[in-house]
């Protein structure tokens, strides 16, 4: 999206685009004022941090040309990009062994809600339920957004 932006900068030498009041095409022409929504396009064979470094840049470009034109582009709903992460983890683990359980997915992301059963006689560790059922929560919300929940945010 970056480097659309840029070559069409250059491909309108000065030029105003038809929605700004400053010469040039700015990325946010790009967004649905609207409903304030952006379509992005990601290569998937990079990393993930330098996706999400291209997407953070994305964003701070887009809140500086927004406050340039006066637009207001702030969010009243604060998005949990932690709770976010862990849908995916939850995704990628699932999807990578579609044989591991549920409980072994929480223990790997959550091994501070393990405990020792004193009822069992092995005495080994298990995973709270509502560990476990915070963990199908999470797959679920992953399947959610992966068929277009990813539009609410």
């Amino acid at each position: 999206m970056l480097n659309h932006i840029l070559e069409e900068r250059k491909s309108r030498r000065g030029r105003t685009s038809e929605n700004s009041k400053i010469s040039g095409l700015l990325a946010i022409d790009a967004v649905n004022k609207k409903n304030k929504t952006i379509m992005v396009k990601i290569r998937l064979d990079r990393t993930r941090e330098d996706i999400l470094e291209d997407i953070e840049r994305l964003l701070t470009l887009l809140k500086k040309e927004a406050k340039i034109l006066g637009i207001d582009m702030e969010r009243k709903v604060k998005l949990h990009w932690d709770e976010i992460e862990k849908y995916i983890k939850v995704y990628d683990l699932k999807k990578q062994n579609p044989r591991i359980t549920w409980g072994e997915i929480a223990k790997q992301l959550f091994p501070g809600e393990i405990y020792k059963n004193p009822y069992n006689n092995l005495s080994k560790e298990e995973v709270l339920p509502s560990t476990k059922d915070k963990v199908r929560h999470y797959y679920r919300q992953a399947i959610k957004m992966i068929n277009g929940g990813w539009k609410e945010i």
